[in-house]
């Protein structure tokens, strides 16, 4: 999947802001909606300064049960990120 697909398997820049609203993490709309328009996430995902891919993730499992996890989305930041088998600990 690529970021445009993750992010409506997620419900939308909306549904998206409300989840990272609810879990203490910083994220808009319109920033969401710029990562879909560029097809790609930010620098900070990539870092680990941001989280919000993790929220994605955990959109999409809950809600289509598909598993899916921020290493698979952003693999360059695998050392940031929790592992499948970390998370299921």
């Amino acid at each position: 999947m690529d970021t445009r697909e993750i992010i409506e398997k997620a419900g939308g820049a909306k549904v998206i802001e409300a989840a990272c609203h609810a879990r203490g993490v910083k994220a808009n709309a319109d920033q969401i909606t710029t990562w879909k328009a560029r097809n790609a996430f930010p620098r900070t995902e990539w870092t680990g300064e941001t989280s919000v891919v993790g929220v994605i993730c955990e959109l999409i499992r809950t809600v289509h049960r598909i598993e899916i996890y921020p290493i698979e989305v952003c693999p360059g930041a695998g050392q940031y990120m929790i592992q499948p088998e970390q998370e299921a600990a």
